[in-house]
């Protein structure tokens, strides 16, 4: 059965907003997201795994799922260097176009395509990989679908309850562009690339 759900996503945000800190634990996905989307933008997106960009994708990714408690104690991850991440951002760079522009306003229409994302990007980590980890590597790089942990670290559902309803049974839930904190790849050579405020941008759609 579909369950229609509508958010105030605006309130939402702006509780969020009114917390939020350059420094803080959650804006590592801004650092992350904005560096992949920088790629995106600019269409080099298969340079993510070049020689000049290897290290810094794997320490992007890396950073932001150790921030987000992906390598904790008894984690496969936990166990290995930022090299482990390797096939993983193989993967990203080589993935098309269309991967990188699935949304949550098109996730009705297209849960198969994140479906099958999430099946590539599991097999890519060469340790167990559990629903918890490959949402937060897709979320941190391509911004979809929203990670699957609960505030206690446990799986919200399991792969397919998690899926918006198809057909003619779409989801109420208020769609906007994702927004981040404003930053680009630029810090990287930068010493002066903190952001100093929660200052948000519009994700472009081209």
């Amino acid at each position: 059965m579909c369950l229609r759900v509508t958010v105030d996503i605006d309130a939402n945000l702006g509780a969020f907003l009114a917390r939020r800190a350059p420094e803080a634990r959650y804006a590592s996905f801004d650092y992350c997201f904005n560096y992949f989307q920088a790629a995106r933008g600019s269409g080099e997106t298969a340079r993510l795994a070049g020689k000049d960009r290897l290290l810094v994708s794997c320490l992007q990714l890396g950073f932001f799922l150790a921030s987000w408690g992906m390598m904790r104690r008894g984690s496969g991850l936990m166990q290995r260097s930022v090299r482990d991440l390797v096939p993983v951002v193989e993967l990203i760079a080589a993935e098309p176009s269309s991967t990188w522009d699935l949304d949550v306003d098109s996730y009705a229409d297209q849960a198969d395509e994140v479906l099958a994302v999430g099946r590539r990007v599991r097999k890519a980590f060469t340790v167990p990989a559990s629903d918890i980890l490959v949402t937060k590597t897709m979320l941190g790089v391509f911004g979809s679908p929203p990670s699957t942990a609960t505030s206690d670290g446990a799986s919200a559902a399991t792969p397919s309850a998690r899926m918006p309803c198809s057909g003619s049974a779409r989801s109420t839930r208020t769609t906007r562009p994702r927004s981040t904190v404003s930053g680009s790849s630029s810090w990287i050579s930068s010493p002066d690339w903190i952001p100093r405020g929660p200052t948000l941008r519009r994700r472009s759609s081209t």
